[in-house]
């Protein structure tokens, strides 16, 4: 009697916080999108994509307006002008502008400072270089750029769990079984069946199965391999040059104040310093979005020292399920080479923003996000090269 007045309890507190939970995850909801949609849709060819006529809320509070071909409204006379020569920008939410009104984006800080020319920013925010390349496949020959800025790395590296890498296939798999994923999504994150399972599981009606909320970061695949990621720079770069585009890549990087206990901790351990890379590792292995990859050299660090409980014990994390991924299995510098690579091989310039924005962390709205100012200093940054290959074309 006893045992079922204490279950009869646990529902229902279980119920209580289901409910809360709903209810903030609705006013949360309403207040980002303005009681409207969402800045994006489903795409089975792109994985997502903006949203056409949308006017509303993105991010921290920042308005975005698209037309009714989900371009910037800013950009939306420039794209239907070829009187001047175009710069056409692909990347993810730095080149989109998170947290940014679209005044303050690097891609307006060079349209305002090239009137001779117009710059177009085709970015969406959480996008990888693999839907970089579908966006040319699926817009390029439209917008008919003279010069391509490329920018891709951050959501290359975060780790993927219901889904598999991003592919064609992935993505119209996705959107096929939308319904479906957003049903599992939203039972993984209820209160109320996480108690039912976890009750099943005590009288012995359920299997008991490995911890939802806890998963081994060894194992795990990126979004977009090291191997895909220089292929999808390759197929970028291939695109252009049939085209007679000139290309430049534009590279950037993690908030070097967030990640410095981290790339101190792996110079330790290939330095041979164990006991001090352990250290520097177990401080890196605290931050919420590095502390996955931290895990994993920190793991390797207890390893070589014969402790493999430890190394199996730190490996565990809290899984984040979302459409654009999990936090980042490999750090920025090892992107950057590949994209360093693409360039040396193919003769194309590369614009070191990572090197620039690293000279004032303070610029950084996050652990890879900057400010506005951030975004003017990588326009400036930008500019020699973009007016060098436009006067070349001329």
């Amino acid at each position: 009697m006893q045992n079922l007045k204490l279950v009869a309890w646990l529902v229902f507190v279980a119920l209580v916080l289901e409910c809360l939970s709903r209810a903030a995850s609705t006013l949360s909801d309403q207040l980002s999108a303005e009681g409207g949609d969402e800045w994006y849709i489903p795409s089975p060819s792109l994985g997502w994509t903006r949203r056409p006529n949308f006017s509303g809320i993105h991010s921290c509070a920042t308005q975005a307006n698209f037309d009714e071909r989900g371009y910037f409204s800013a950009d939306s006379h420039q794209i239907d002008d070829f009187s001047q020569q175009r710069v056409v920008f692909i990347g993810d939410s730095n080149t989109f502008g998170f947290c940014l009104d679209p005044p303050d984006t690097f891609v307006e800080v060079v349209d305002e400072q090239l009137p001779e020319a117009s710059a177009i920013n085709a970015a969406v925010a959480g996008y990888s270089s693999f839907q970089g390349y579908k966006t040319l496949l699926e817009y390029g020959d439209a917008l008919k750029p003279d010069v391509l800025v490329v920018s891709f790395n951050f959501n290359d590296r975060r780790y993927v769990l219901d889904i598999g890498p991003d592919s064609n296939e992935t993505f119209e798999q996705r959107y096929a079984a939308r319904s479906r994923y957003e049903i599992l999504q939203t039972l993984r994150a209820s209160y109320f069946v996480r108690l039912l399972n976890f009750l099943l599981v005590k009288v012995g009606l359920a299997p008991e199965r490995a911890d939802p909320l806890s998963i081994s970061v060894e194992g795990l695949a990126p979004r977009v391999s090291p191997e895909a990621y220089r292929q999808n720079l390759q197929n970028i770069v291939d695109w252009a040059d049939e085209r007679g585009v000139d290309v430049v890549l534009l590279l950037l990087g993690d908030n070097p104040t967030t990640t410095s206990a981290l790339n101190r901790g792996i110079e330790l351990l290939q330095a041979g310093d164990t006991v001090a890379a352990i250290d520097a590792l177990r401080v890196a292995s605290l931050d919420v979005v590095f502390g996955p990859l931290a895990r994993k050299y920190l793991s390797e660090a207890y390893r070589s020292i014969g402790d493999t409980a430890k190394a199996e014990q730190v490996l565990r994390v809290k899984p984040l399920f979302s459409e654009q991924g999990g936090y980042p299995l490999y750090t920025d510098s090892h992107y950057h080479d590949i994209m360093r690579e693409i360039a040396r091989t193919n003769d194309v310039p590369v614009v070191n923003g990572d090197a620039l924005l690293a000279l004032t962390p303070g610029d950084y709205l996050d652990s890879v996000h900057f400010d506005a100012q951030g975004q003017r200093k990588v326009a400036e940054l930008l500019l020699p090269t973009i007016r060098e290959l436009l006067k070349q074309r001329r």
